[in-house]
């Protein structure tokens, strides 16, 4: 479970199935070409170069995962302190040491699939496991002001009752509290 930067243009589909298409790692020294950055990043930086080679400046960090989309990835970054918050415009960034140790661990032409949804619940390993993220309001709270207001996650009781079946009476209510409060963005186990 990593920590992951958040789209500022999010798209439209929850959900994305993709094959991964290439990756790059620490000693390929792969440049980031920026001549593909989209409209509203122009707009916004209309100074960018037309290329980051590799090094500390590059924003993708050292090891970069491509999908089938042209222009997004999976991968580290030079600044991070913006993994979890509202600053990507559609890769997903990773801390540098989480990249460094999934990196290795996948294969070109893993199928790869994308989830756009604030509350995720799933059984793994016979635990009940509970992954909250932060609302759009709370994202921009936080890049403005460096924290947001905590908000309960709508509907969440019904929504871990009817996944835990049976197994209900084993959820650590107060854990629910907490994280759905937190919102941290990672699953923890609540049964």
């Amino acid at each position: 479970m990593f920590t992951v930067a958040v789209q500022v243009v999010l798209t439209s589909a929850p959900r994305r199935m993709l094959d991964l298409a290439g990756l790059i790692g620490a000693g390929a020294g792969r440049p980031v070409n920026l001549d593909d950055a989209d409209q509203v990043t122009r707009a916004d930086h209309p100074t960018l170069p037309a290329a980051v080679p590799p090094g500390p400046d590059n924003p993708m960090g050292a090891y970069a995962l491509y999908f089938g989309w042209p222009t997004y990835a999976m991968h580290g970054t030079n600044k991070p302190w913006g993994v979890g918050r509202l600053v990507s415009r559609g890769c997903i960034r990773l801390y540098p040491e989480d990249i460094e140790l999934v990196y290795p661990t996948i294969m070109v032409g893993t199928q790869v699939t994308t989830v756009s949804q604030a509350v995720k619940l799933g059984w793994h390993q016979g635990g009940l496991y509970l992954e909250v993220h932060r609302t759009r309001a709370q994202l921009n709270e936080l890049g403005r002001l460096g924290h947001f207001t905590p908000s309960p996650a709508p509907d969440i009781k019904d929504r871990i009752l009817a996944v835990a079946g049976e197994a209900a009476n084993a959820v650590d209510w107060a854990l629910v509290v907490a994280t759905a409060q937190r919102r941290l963005g990672y699953q923890v186990r609540i049964a």
